[in-house]
């Protein structure tokens, strides 16, 4: 009742009819009513750091906007010839102090509530330093008029946003709100160059006003959900590190010439090679010459026939040692299914394949045994006499 009087007592000050007073009256009460409705799910914590949120504020803040305007628009002046402008001008006027002094206050609701998201990452030294500098560019842009110099307040803004979060951009678009606004009002700047009248210059003001928030606000919250996602993914990362270089088999990435693009630690236990010395390398520089040929045949047949995997046992020569290795192998495609390269793994055989070869080499012997046995036993059957 109170702030419904104090509207009433407002318009009637400049001089509107009763009924058109308390149509405005009405109006500004039932309009941020109507836009804390809409966020009351957000309102409770309303910060600006996600895109969604960005978005869903903007538009109702410009739905609620429209509909007082146009109701207001009504009110003064009918379905008339000036329902467009008095629309466009009220639009304009509740629309920027929507996007550009409501988020101040959210933020420092949530400041004052100790929401660790509203606050600047910096400290308050650096946060003076960039809000400063945000003033004097403002006040470089609007307080001369010869140079058209409205690009550098987007400048300016970014900066203070990449710096400060979405309490960098409301308090630098507010800034920037502030100088443009007075000065222009004051038909002085860039804006008062343009060749036509004062109310197209503070519309103009606004308009240039809404775009800063489009750029501030959307970036701010891009930001900020990079911020909260970084240390998620790094930590992500360095436990899939741990687990690839906790891993007894060697794993590899090669690329389209097949020269090592990944090698986990496992490569130096193995191998007792460096992996940064490796990488880049041939793999096939690794395999025993007599092997060579092998292995190139087996890993050419990739891509072929739908074959997308291979495996093959071989020798690898790795410094003054010489061991078997089962490799495995797979083609590596990119989003558009084009061929990167090739992954995969390789496990070291050395010991089953000298046990392997020692057994085989056991039984050539007993077959050779057999051989000799039965060729002895053939020749003293020669001669034998029976009775």
């Amino acid at each position: 009742g109170l702030a419904w009087g104090a509207a009433l007592c407002a318009n009637l000050a400049f001089g509107n009819p009763l009924w058109v007073s308390g149509a405005f009256a009405t109006i500004n009460l039932l309009e941020p009513m109507l836009l804390l409705w809409a966020l009351r799910d957000d309102q409770r914590r309303l910060t600006f750091d996600k895109p969604r949120e960005v978005v869903r504020y903007g538009a109702l803040a410009v739905t609620v906007s429209l509909a007082a305007a146009m109701c207001a628009a009504l009110a003064l002046a009918g379905p008339g010839p000036a329902f467009a402008q008095v629309t466009l001008a009220w639009l304009g006027g509740d629309a920027l102090a929507y996007l550009v002094v409501t988020p101040i206050a959210l933020l420092t609701i949530q400041l004052v509530r100790g929401d660790p998201a509203a606050r600047p990452h910096q400290s308050a030294r650096e946060v003076l330093v960039h809000l400063a500098a945000v003033v004097a560019v403002a006040a470089l842009v609007f307080t001369q008029s010869d140079f058209p110099l409205l690009f550098l307040s987007f400048a300016a803004i970014v900066v203070a946003t990449y710096r400060l979060g979405p309490f960098g951009a409301a308090l630098s678009t507010l800034i920037v709100a502030l100088v443009g606004i007075g000065c222009t009002g004051m038909d002085f700047g860039p804006v008062a160059n343009i060749r036509s009248g004062h109310d197209t210059h503070l519309l103009f003001i606004q308009f240039y006003i809404a775009v800063l928030f489009a750029t501030a606000f959307p970036l701010a919250a891009l930001l900020a959900d990079r911020r909260e996602l970084l240390p998620a993914a790094r930590a992500s990362e360095a436990q899939f590190r741990r687990v690839v270089d906790q891993s007894g088999e060697i794993i590899f990435e090669t690329d389209l010439q097949g020269r090592w693009r990944l090698l986990n630690s496992a490569w130096e236990r193995v191998t007792g090679l460096n992996v940064a010395d490796s990488l880049g390398r041939p793999y096939v520089s690794f395999v025993h010459p007599e092997d060579r040929a092998t292995v190139l045949a087996r890993f050419q047949r990739l891509g072929s026939r739908d074959l997308e995997e291979v495996e093959c046992h071989c020798r690898w020569s790795l410094g003054d040692q010489v061991r078997w290795m089962s490799a495995r192998a797979r083609l590596l495609r990119d989003e558009r299914g084009e061929v990167t390269g090739t992954c995969g793994t390789l496990h070291d055989i050395t010991e089953r394949r000298e046990v392997e070869l020692r057994e085989a080499d056991a039984m050539e012997r007993v077959r050779q045994s057999h051989e000799l046995l039965s060729l002895a036993g053939a020749v003293a059957d020669v001669g034998h006499w029976r009775l």
